[in-house]
């Protein structure tokens, strides 16, 4: 794994406003997924949509993988902790985990911004990619 890059990517993405089909939460899990596996899946999503619904619709109908869900089921494993780099899932929403934090979408600001992960507080899944398939 980049560490170097995946922390990079992930510094560039706070400093941005949010918008959906450029640095939502699923591009920005496919995007850890492609600097892990050396993909492109992120290139299914870049610019496709301009909503949630319609990020939804598009890779239920074009992408490779249906949802950050199916994602999950075949590139990953389930895991109890987390290690950088691995996908928490919440529903429909998901996050990476890094340095013992992870990003989440501050409304007020629309920018992601840093929280401490807490496991005893966290009902998410936690995926960690297969490297090197």
């Amino acid at each position: 794994m980049n560490h170097g890059r995946i922390t990079s990517y992930l510094s560039q993405i706070m400093e941005e406003q949010f918008e959906f089909g450029k640095n939502d939460c699923h591009i920005m899990a496919f995007s850890v997924v492609d600097l892990i596996l050396d993909t492109e899946y992120r290139l299914e999503l870049i610019g496709k949509y301009k909503t949630s619904k319609a990020g939804f619709k598009h890779l239920a109908k074009t992408g490779t993988f249906k949802n950050i869900t199916h994602l999950c089921q075949v590139l990953a494993d389930q895991v109890e902790i987390p290690r950088d780099g691995d996908i928490l899932l919440d529903g429909q929403h998901c996050s990476i985990y890094w340095m013992g934090k992870y990003l989440v979408l501050n409304e007020e600001t629309n920018k992601y911004q840093i929280e401490r992960y807490s496991h005893d507080d966290s009902t998410c899944l936690i995926y960690r990619i297969r490297e090197g398939q």
